[in-house]
């Protein structure tokens, strides 16, 4: 939306207006978004920093785990700690996982998510085998404390170098596409995102005396929200057929 707002008014804006300020899932969602209008003082999106922190594997699209997976910790004997500013983790050459400051300088491990399966303790071993002895290296889990306005559990982030800094607690996104934290009052355009009704479809029989009260049957059968109706042919090519069972039974009469 080219209208600038503060956050929390751009926040009720598109609650209001459409579902919620736009959560940013993955590089789809990014590439869709249309920064051409964003000017260098960025538009709002849907991230802001709470005061609660959390641990996110860095690969947030989720049709890349397994049930639980995204749970997996593997942590050493009285880690995490609570040292300040220890939001990443090492792997020790043991395989377990220590939080250590961002700005540490260790080797680190890649890998190709076509290729991969997400952490579990297979995975966790053959990343173990390649640690050499008394070595530590960078893997994809981290913590911060931000959170999607509409709730989304989504772990993909795309700071700016030197973000997210102390300056604001709101995410702005700017015309490179990468993020910034700035103060939350500020006015800024802002991106929006509706989300799409899910369709479902039902197949029923029904039996009717007349074709007017067929929504008021489907409701009595719990059927909401209807957007269309359509009808099976038989294989004769007909829709209705008439009932045939009747119950004829003739009270029996009394001989004098």
């Amino acid at each position: 939306m080219s209208e600038s707002k503060t956050f929390s008014e751009a926040e009720l804006y598109c609650k209001e207006t459409y579902t919620d300020l736009a959560t940013i899932e993955n590089t789809d969602d990014l590439r869709t978004l249309q920064t051409a209008q964003v000017t260098y003082t960025g538009a709002w999106i849907g991230l802001r920093e709470t005061n609660a922190l959390l641990w996110h594997w860095a690969l947030a699209d989720k049709r890349f785990y397994r049930d639980t997976e995204t749970e997996y910790r593997n942590w050493a004997a009285f880690e995490p700690d609570d040292n300040l500013n220890q939001d990443c983790v090492i792997m020790t050459y043991r395989g377990e996982f220590e939080n250590t400051n961002c700005l540490n300088i260790f080797n680190f491990i890649c890998y190709d998510a076509a290729d991969s399966e997400q952490q579990n303790p297979d995975e966790n071993l053959q990343i173990q085998q390649l640690i050499p002895e008394l070595g530590f290296a960078y893997i994809g889990l981290f913590q911060d404390s931000f959170a999607w306005s509409d709730r989304s559990e989504s772990a993909f982030r795309n700071w700016d170098l030197f973000q997210p800094d102390l300056l604001g607690a709101c995410v702005a996104m700017h015309e490179d596409k990468y993020w910034k934290t700035e103060l939350c009052w500020k006015l800024k355009p802002f991106f929006c995102y509706r989300r799409e009704a899910v369709m479902k479809r039902q197949i029923l029989r029904l039996e009717l005396k007349s074709a007017l009260n067929i929504q008021q049957r489907l409701q009595k059968l719990g059927v909401r929200n209807i957007t269309g109706l359509e009808w099976r042919e038989a294989a004769d090519g007909s829709v209705f057929q008439k009932n045939q069972s009747k119950t004829s039974a003739d009270p029996m009469k009394k001989k004098r």
